[in-house]
């Protein structure tokens, strides 16, 4: 699911403006999540519900963006929650099994 995130406010990286970016959260792998639950720690981060963390929730953005989480910090309010949200609904309508159907028996086994 890549799509290209066009920013209502360009933001400068190395000197050129920034007007978009490729988010692809369908690119993110468990240690893409490990290691932004510990960049979220390690830089004060609380130990909390991180689907409702606007700090970590940058942290997976910036994954899902290939890009350095500095950028999102400067972008306009509007485009860091955009592409925060976005990290949030995906990963909220992740289909989780049960833990029967995790397990391979059925309901009526």
């Amino acid at each position: 699911m890549k799509e290209t995130v066009k920013l209502t406010k360009p933001v400068k990286v190395d000197g050129k403006n920034i007007t978009e970016v490729m988010f692809d959260p369908d690119g993110l792998s468990g240690k893409h999540m490990a290691d932004a639950e510990r960049e979220y720690l390690t830089s004060g981060g609380i130990p909390t519900n991180l689907i409702s963390s606007v700090s970590y929730l940058q942290h997976v953005a910036a994954q899902a963006c290939d890009i350095d989480l500095e950028v999102i910090g400067r972008m306009s309010a509007k485009d860091s929650t955009y592409l925060t949200t976005k990290v949030q609904i995906f990963l909220l309508d992740m289909e989780i099994p049960s833990p029967l159907e995790f397990s391979g028996k059925s309901a009526s086994s």
